[in-house]
């Protein structure tokens, strides 16, 4: 009888086992031992898991993929991690003293109170395969002696709205990992620093450089932050990454890795990377590329995405307009002989830009014009404005006549709109 088939079929199902998982051409059995374990059955499932990362050199075909943790896509929380993007030129020197100056996109170096040590900034072409970008650090002038309150840092700072999903502050919250490729001439203990900007709370971690002038892959994942509140959505810090370059033993007080805390100065970097001191030597380097922030306890594959999109993305944050000789960044009208006022376009930002040029020129195109002075006052928001523009006295400058704001012959304007956090 049919129905005695299928109860038969039943049984015979129930009583499947898994016991070693085969190679190509029943080689290689790799057994139950190695961490694999087997669920019971369910209808036409069986759930097979594996502890730690199973690795699997043939064609694996399913009918879906389901991750338990992370996505399929949008892993990566840094914008810009394979340095592609450089809107503010590929190189940028003299950075030293009190400065905080962003470089390659959404990048920015800050140094405090040094006296001496200077660096440069460049967007450098050696990167591990599969990257053709990096982000390069070069001393330029030595400091041997970090003073007590003397520090610098690599700083990536990211956006409230893209950290809400981790659950920072709650019973829920997840682990995240930071993967990123690094290599110098100096090799030992290095030190991170990661902030969460709406709880003011800091984690300290460590990494070491083995190997002098070598790409080298690494992998921090951080413990899940359950107190001392969440991440607001909003457009403020959510949270930041900071790979140290040196440290005053102010800084450096003995504290525990991998533990969430308000923070505290004296917790800024850890007491194991204090006496790692980029600056102290003009032979030191430092390369950055392929950084990745993801959700969860594994560090995936970089999640490359397409030039288009990274600089899409970069634009939030700080919006870059070159144009030819004599071409139109904007057309307006004259609000009086002095000024222009006229519209601009640009993409959504993070908050209202402020604005900076060179070499614009304001041409009335009947009767000539003269080069742009400064911004009187602009009405831009995150979503466009306008701005006024002063330039000389103009005699056809009549209320109301067209006027466009242009590039000069000088082959170096640009208009640069700029809402970092």
């Amino acid at each position: 009888k049919w129905w005695h088939i299928e109860t038969l079929w039943s049984q015979i199902m129930s009583e499947i086992r898994v016991t070693s998982v085969l190679g190509e051409n029943g080689s290689d059995p790799v057994g139950l031992s190695t961490g694999f374990t087997v669920g019971p059955t369910s209808g036409t499932t069986a759930t097979i898991t594996h502890e730690g990362q199973a690795s699997f050199t043939g064609i694996v075909t399913a009918t879906t993929f389901v991750p338990t943790e992370g996505q399929l896509s949008h892993r990566n929380k840094v914008i810009n991690g394979a340095m592609t993007i450089s809107q503010r030129g590929t190189s940028f020197t003299n950075i030293g003293g009190n400065t905080e100056q962003y470089t390659l996109d959404r990048f920015k170096l800050q140094t405090n109170n040094l006296d001496q040590a200077v660096a440069t900034v460049s967007q450098d072409s050696s990167a591990p395969d599969g990257f053709s970008k990096s982000l390069k650090i070069q001393c330029t002038t030595a400091e041997t002696s970090v003073e007590n309150y003397e520090h610098a840092r690599l700083i990536y700072d990211g956006e409230a709205f893209d950290f809400t999903d981790i659950g920072f502050g709650t019973s829920s919250a997840k682990k995240v990992t930071l993967s990123f490729w690094v290599k110098s001439n100096l090799t030992g203990t290095w030190g991170l620093n990661f902030w969460r900007g709406d709880a003011n709370r800091s984690n300290l971690r460590t990494y070491t450089i083995n190997s002098a002038n070598t790409w080298e892959h690494k992998v921090i994942t951080l413990s899940a932050d359950t107190t001392g509140g969440g991440v607001n959505a909003d457009n403020g810090y959510g949270l930041r990454i900071n790979w140290g370059l040196a440290t005053g033993a102010n800084f450096a007080t003995s504290h525990a890795l991998d533990t969430w805390h308000g923070f505290q100065q004296q917790y800024f970097y850890p007491y194991d990377a204090r006496n790692t001191n980029f600056y102290s030597s003009t032979s030191n380097n430092f390369y950055l590329t392929g950084v990745q922030l993801e959700v969860g306890s594994v560090a995936t594959p970089f999640e490359h995405r397409s030039y288009v999109e990274e600089l899409a993305r970069c634009h939030r944050y700080c919006y870059r307009q070159t144009n030819s000789a004599w071409a139109h960044f904007a057309i307006g009208q004259f609000a009086s002989s002095t000024q222009v006022r006229a519209p601009y376009f640009y993409p959504k930002m993070r908050a209202a830009p402020t604005i900076t040029f060179n070499n614009l020129y304001a041409d009335n195109e009947m009767s000539g014009g003269g080069a742009v002075q400064s911004v009187a006052s602009n009405k831009l928001s995150a979503d466009g404005g306008s701005i006024n523009w002063t330039i000389p006295s103009h005699s056809n400058g009549n209320q109301g006549r067209v006027c466009a704001i242009e590039a000069d012959g000088s082959g170096s304007s640009y208009i640069q709109l700029t809402a970092e956090l």
